[in-house]
């Protein structure tokens, strides 16, 4: 009986699932599974990741992880990582990263991380590109003041400058909390009504360490142009 060798080096791209609605966040790992000592790795080439919005995450530094990869068990190294959000409805792909790794030669017996070139085999290994399909957000779902947020998010509004004099400024301030592309989002309305003006309305965006989440707040500066009842 012949049994197949499992190959001792994967570099693959991973999503945990593969639909999203537009504008949905998903992480993107490219991992490198490996049974052999690896010396070195070097991103020859990263993804364009056309169609999707990017957060880039800075890669862990933490210690290569055991994991078992199809049936077998890896060393496994997180080389490259992101947030996405899809921008386009339909098809779309995740494409390949090449990665080169820096190994010993088989020929080698006991290593270290100062071999010189004549002792290191260059691998050059392509991470398969994903296939996703990316779906509209049905109208259903739509609410009235619908901002293209999907996920879980708090909204909350408060004034934080007061005035009842005509020609003074009262301030606003709306927060957005949770998980979706706020990137995106531009100053909701807060108020529709004759004898005010809204006008200087200032965001700021702060993401959370893993980019998964994020705060944007908006301050809005309205003015009373006539005698009017404005309430949170």
């Amino acid at each position: 009986k012949i049994v197949k060798k499992k190959p001792k080096y994967h570099f693959v791209g991973e999503i945990n699932k593969k639909e999203f609605f537009k504008g949905e966040g998903f992480d993107l790992n490219y991992y490198l599974y490996f049974k052999d000592y690896v010396l070195d790795t070097n991103i020859l080439k990263f993804p364009k990741l056309n169609g999707f919005f990017k957060r880039y995450k800075k890669a862990s530094s933490k210690k290569d992880e055991i994991y078992q990869y199809k049936g077998s068990v890896y060393n496994r190294r997180l080389i490259y990582s992101a947030r996405l959000f899809p921008t386009n409805s339909g098809m779309s792909f995740v494409d390949s990263m090449e990665l080169e790794v820096d190994v010993p030669k088989q020929n080698q017996i006991g290593f270290n991380s100062h071999l010189n070139s004549s002792r290191i085999t260059k691998l050059k290994l392509v991470s398969p590109e994903v296939k996703i399909t990316v779906k509209k957000i049905p109208t259903v779902l739509k609410g009235p003041g619908f901002i293209n947020l999907v996920g879980n998010h708090k909204f909350s509004l408060k004034m934080i400058q007061d005035s009842n004099i005509i020609n003074d400024p009262i301030r606003f301030l709306l927060k957005i909390e949770g998980e979706g592309f706020l990137e995106q989002i531009e100053p909701p309305k807060l108020y529709q009504i004759k004898g005010i003006e809204v006008f200087n309305v200032k965001s700021d965006l702060n993401l959370s360490k893993d980019k998964s989440k994020g705060i944007k707040q908006f301050t809005y500066t309205i003015v009373g142009k006539e005698k009017i009842s404005v309430s949170e």
